[in-house]
């Protein structure tokens, strides 16, 4: 049974103030089976102002170099200019290295001291890796947006690790109920939304090579061809086209408010997946599963097209040759900067997909799918007893000593930045941007 690591937090105070949390150590059927731990987190100004800059440069990099625009939607932009590209992959390491140490000075309150709260403190590494068994998927609940747009999976503590994803959860939600119905193959309903400069039909040709599916489109529909959703039970719904602040692009602008019931009613007939593979799509996501849908595929920021293509191709791969959800987000991440090299153009672009989580759902794989299996979680015991894993106990150990050396080496690499200024990452140093223009398209 999978082991959960969950963060609560509620809503920051002033962004120069510490605030609490809990930490929540528990099983797939249990979240707090393990325990229940205070959390005290650091200010989130210097990560804030941090985000904010990378945001406004990387949104600047792509206007200054876009070739049309539909209102304020970037449609398609070439090769970024020299300098704003170095501008924006500066401050995007900026924004890392501070989310890093924010993440790295948050501590946890082991109770140990005869369950005083101000006891021994940990990091919240030290919780992120089982002692007896695997690593744990870190997640996140809060109902702050904001924190879901920091690319949490770049701690070093996560990205060393490729199967670890940081799943984001919202703090208010309906209960899940998503009946058990079988089809004989998955059942996908995708929308694609006005093109405005977009090449939608990547999407299209990932979704029918598929095997096994069930595969229906509707291409900028009216609000009556939405009847699809009252009328048969779906699998995941998909969406690609414009998007932003909690609307599609459909025939006309269509805001997730205005269809509630339609997706609520959805959700309870079996939907298990949305994937926005659109722009700014977060908050989509998270209206999406506090109306009860499992899980939700969404994009921290506005997309370049070409990325968002192959995102949903890499993704799409590994989820239907059996990663779980969580493992098949995290891969493509991965194959987005190394095979696409996508970073390259755009900094800070290969960390936007995010996945958001029902906090009553249980991981999904492409085989849940295909058996019609219901994603809510039924609580049982865990048998297994850590006497039978004593074993991977040495390997523990050797791990906490190669955290611990890492965090050295950081410290004084941040000890050092401070002192002399910071200077670029040893990935990044000698890398120029690509001679000629890179198509791409801005959703």
């Amino acid at each position: 049974m999978m082991q959960h690591v969950c963060l609560e937090l509620d809503t920051p105070p002033l962004a120069d103030q510490s605030f609490e949390g809990r930490l929540l150590l528990g099983l797939e059927g249990q979240l707090d089976a393990q325990g229940v731990f205070p959390v005290v987190f650091q200010p989130l100004q210097l990560v804030k102002t941090a985000y904010e800059e990378w945001v406004g440069a990387y949104r600047e990099c792509a206007k200054a170099t876009r070739l049309g625009a539909v209102g304020n939607q970037i449609t398609n932009i070439s090769s970024p200019l020299p300098h704003l590209l170095q501008d924006v992959r500066a401050k995007y390491q900026i924004f890392v290295e501070r989310l890093q140490r924010w993440l790295n000075e948050t501590r946890v309150n082991d109770l140990s001291s005869h369950g005083d709260v101000s006891s021994s403190c940990f990091g919240l590494a030290n919780y992120l890796f089982n002692p007896f068994g695997e690593s744990r998927h870190l997640f996140v609940q809060t109902p702050t947006l904001e924190l879901w747009r920091y690319p949490w999976h770049e701690w070093f503590r996560i990205r060393n690790h490729l199967e670890l994803e940081v799943v984001f959860m919202p703090r208010f939600y309906r209960p899940l109920q998503n009946p058990h119905h079988k089809y004989p193959r998955v059942r996908i309903l995708a929308i694609f939304g006005k093109e405005h400069g977009l090449n939608l039909s990547g999407d299209f040709s990932a979704l029918r090579a598929l095997p096994n599916v069930e595969l229906h489109s509707l291409v900028t529909p009216s609000l009556g061809d939405l009847v699809h959703l009252w009328q048969e039970p779906w699998d995941i719904l998909f969406y690609a086209g414009h998007s932003g602040n909690g609307a599609i692009d459909v025939d006309s602008r269509l805001e997730i408010q205005q269809i509630r019931d339609t997706l609520q009613y959805a959700a309870q007939q079996g939907l298990q997946l949305g994937i926005f593979n659109s722009c700014e799509s977060i908050d989509i996501a998270q209206q999406l599963v506090q109306l009860g849908v499992p899980h939700v595929i969404g994009m921290r920021e506005v997309i370049p097209d070409l990325v968002a293509q192959r995102f949903l191709q890499y993704f799409l791969s590994n989820f239907q040759r059996g990663a779980d959800l969580y493992t098949a987000v995290a891969r493509a991440r991965s194959q987005l900067r190394e095979l696409v090299h996508i970073e390259e153009h755009l900094p800070g672009t290969a960390s936007l997909p995010l996945i958001c989580r029902h906090p009553q759902a249980r991981p999904l794989t492409w085989a849940h799918l295909q058996q019609g299996s219901r994603t809510t979680i039924v609580i049982s015991p865990d048998s297994s007893s850590p006497l039978h894993q004593l074993p991977d106990l040495l390997f523990w150990c050797r791990l906490q000593l190669d955290l611990a050396q890492q965090e050295f080496a950081w410290v004084e690499t941040s000890y050092r930045s401070d002192v002399g200024g910071l200077k670029p990452l040893r990935f990044s140093e000698g890398i120029q941007p690509t001679q000629g223009a890179l198509a791409l398209s801005m959703c």
